[in-house]
This record gives C-alpha cells, structure tokens and sequence, in this order.
C-alpha cells in the first residue's frame, strides 16, 4: 500500500484548524510503521523516494508545518503511480494541479478513475473544507481500495476516533462489492419459504446439512480454534456468492404449489383467514445499494442458464482425467457458453425497513413458466439464476457538486461527473448472486 502526501504550501491552511490536525496525526499513527506501507511526499512537481522514517520520525515530519512548505505537488503524477501499479494507496490533497503557476482545471483526474473502478475496485473520499485567505477549498483523503478494503477500514478507524464529522463519497464501479446480507439464522435453510413450522411445503428443499443438500457457499465458516476474523452467521464473505437449491420436487410440481400457497387460506386460533400474499420462490435477501453513492439501482433481473451442458462436458473431462487441474474444470465446464433460459424466473427488489437503507430481492416464476419441458426448458436439468442489475442512474446532483465543486476549479468535479457516466464504469449487469437449482425429476 502507499500514502501519498501533497506537501505543498497549502496544506497548512487545510490543517490550520485543531480538529483537522486531529486527523491528520491519527490516519499517520494507524498508518505508519506497517509493513507493506511505504509514505511518499508530493512537492516541486516530484514524487519523493519512500520515507525511510521510523514511526516518530515520520510523525514529527508530518506534523511539522515546515515540511508544507513547497508548491507544485503532483497530484496527476501520483495518481498515474496509483493506478500503474494497481495497489491501495490514500491520497491526501485538495486536487490542485498546477502547470507553471497556472492551476490546470481539466477534467485530468478523469482517466485515473475510470481506470481503476473499472478493474474493479472503489475510490472514497473523505473531505472536510477550510479557507486560504479568501478562497474556499476542500480537503480530501482520497483512498484507492481493492474488493478487500483493509486500507479503507483502517483509514475509516483513523477517522473515527478522532470524532470529527467528516463528510465521505463513496465511488464504485461494475465490480463494487454491494454489502449483502440475510435474515434467516438457520445455516441449513436457505431464502425458500417455510410456513409457521420451518417446514418447506411447496418445494421441498433437501436440507438436512448433507452433500446432497442446501448449501450457501459464501456463509462465514467459524474455526474449533478461533483463528481467523469473526463474522455473524448471517454475513455473505467470499468471491462466489451463490447458493445450492436441490428441489425435492419436479418444477411441475413446484409451480403450482408456489400459486395455491399464495391463494391458500390458512386457520389461525381465533378463526382469521390469513393468506401469503407476500410469497415467493425466494426472498429476504437483502442488498445495500446505497453503499455507494455515484449510481442508483434501480431495477434488478434474473438471468437463467441451463448449466447440464457444462455439466455433462465436466464429467465426461473427469472420467478421463482423474485428476484435473482447476484450468481444466473451468474449460469444460464453460460458463460462457451455457444456454440462456427465458420466461423461467422474474427478480424484483424493494426498500426494506429492516435492516435499514437495504433492499429485499425476490424471485419468482414468469407467469407463462409451467415447469414442464418445452423446446428450450429441460426439467431435469441443473439450472443457474443470477441476480443482476438492469437499471442504474448516474447521481449527478446538487450533493455532488457540494462535495466535489469549486468555484475557483471544476476540475475534480467534472472527473468524477465523467467517470458515473462512462459506461464502462457503470454496475449494470453486475451479477449480486447466484442461485442453482436442482428438481428431484
């Protein structure tokens, strides 16, 4: 990881206020004296070599108000190391770049940006404004994160302590890692229904804890020794987020059982007729979208693909070759070229109250699904669902402006007005999750 410290002149007025000096020592204190953290100063239109400072050192040169002393800090030059070598890196300027004594008001940040959201990763800034003499700017701790985001919690912790209310913008492109969490406590159920007794009576999902069974691949897995970091049972962590779905009845079963439940009228003790309007194949999945703040969802969709042609590839490759490496089971099984299903499955997504600022997705069957096999649908076939984005907004508003304008200079504005806009930085047809499905036929 690398810090990156603009040490021009102006930065004594961005710390000149007690509680942004407070931030200042506290992110240097999380930060130094890390292994794998090297600091560098931005000034003179040069990068410097490595702070080769041990952790007093560093911090009394970065509290010093005499090492703000240049002009000329290459803001452009650092972010083109950022992205060139593709590791986290914190950024701490007020975006000024200048050439000569000019400040450079292009969108020159733009290219950088783009450039990293669309491997994947995510850029916050955390801002704060402050006056030199009489021109007001801001003040940004840029943090240039992977899909891991331990820079970005370490530089959220520096923050925090220090309880000085800094205002933060979160930018994240197709591959941002939207917060995904379930309600259900039960590590052996998935998000099918269960009426009053947990049972599942339309699909008969096998989840008695076998091979066989349910699964949910990305559930935190605890350790006998406690090694490891603690998550709850209900947080999703890992690269495949995708459950396992062994139906223990065919889809033409399943189909019109799903329908007479949400018409069934069920007893209770004091005679109300109730009904589960409210039912779906699944549900209570739920995804932050407002985590990042450049785009809003708003629309979801489900994909459906017919895996047993992958399927059928892997097991005729494995019973050849006994022991196959993973490039081959990739090639064999061949995603890519699994046929794309419709009129199976419908996604749809609404704000939930619980947890808050989350949305619930369900899925449901198309209205003209009948389970039965037709010219395209093989019942007895291994199914994958995936849960994608169809619909996402770039949010160009008056908070953007606030958090990113200057009267004095539009560049850092219009960069990030670029990159929401580049299609290629856009989240639709990110994939949130995958379901497989397997009928008993």
């Amino acid at each position: 990881m690398g810090v990156y410290i603009d040490l021009s002149n102006g930065m004594n007025y961005a710390y000149s206020q007690p509680e942004y000096q407070n931030v200042l020592e506290s992110v240097v204190n999380k930060l130094a004296a890390i292994k794998g953290i090297s600091f560098y100063g931005l000034s003179a239109g040069k990068i410097s070599e490595p702070l080769n400072m041990d952790h007093k050192q560093l911090y009394n040169y970065l509290m010093n108000k005499g090492s703000y002393s240049n002009i000329g800090a290459p803001i452009e030059g650092a972010l083109s190391e950022i992205v060139r070598k593709g590791q986290p890196a914190l950024l701490m300027t007020d975006f000024e770049e200048y050439q000569g004594n000019r400040i450079q008001k292009a969108a020159f940040a733009k290219q950088y940006f783009i450039s990293w959201l669309q491997s994947g990763y995510t850029i916050t800034f955390f801002k704060w404004d402050f006056t030199e003499g009489t021109k007001s700017k801001h003040m940004y701790l840029a943090v240039f994160d992977d899909g891991a985001e331990r820079l970005l919690s370490m530089v959220q912790t520096a923050i925090a302590v220090t309880k000085v209310p800094v205002e933060s913008y979160t930018l994240g492109g197709r591959g941002f890692n939207f917060p995904i969490t379930v309600i259900n406590k039960d590590a052996r159920q998935g998000l099918n229904f269960h009426n009053d007794n947990g049972v599942d009576s339309a699909t008969g999902v096998l989840e008695g804890g076998g091979a066989e069974d349910y699964i949910c691949y990305p559930r935190s897995v605890a350790t006998a020794s406690g090694e490891g970091m603690y998550l709850p049972l209900n947080n999703m962590i890992g690269a495949q987020l995708a459950e396992y779905y062994p139906l223990g009845v065919n889809w033409a079963d399943a189909v019109p059982s799903i329908n007479s439940l949400k018409n069934a009228k069920i007893v209770k003790d004091d005679e109300e007729q109730l009904k589960y309007p409210n039912l779906h194949m699944l549900d209570s999945l739920y995804v932050n979208f407002k985590a990042q703040n450049g785009y809003e969802i708003t629309s979801v969709e489900a994909r459906v693909f017919d895996m047993q042609p992958g399927m059928d590839r892997l097991q005729a490759m494995m019973d050849t070759t006994p022991n196959p490496t993973p490039e081959q089971i990739y090639e064999a099984v061949d995603a890519a070229s699994a046929p794309e299903l419709t009129q199976v499955f419908v996604a749809s997504m609404q704000d939930s109250q619980d947890p808050p600022g989350f949305s619930e997705l369900m899925l449901d069957f198309h209205g003209k699904f009948t389970g039965k096999a037709d010219a395209q649908f093989n019942p007895s076939h291994l199914l994958c669902v995936n849960y994608v984005i169809s619909e996402a907004q770039p949010i160009i508003d008056y908070n953007l402006e606030q958090f990113f304008g200057s009267t004095n200079n539009p560049s850092l504005l219009n960069s990030v007005k670029e990159t929401l806009t580049d299609a290629g930085c856009s989240p639709e047809g990110r994939v949130l999750f995958s379901f497989y499905f397997k009928s008993a036929e």
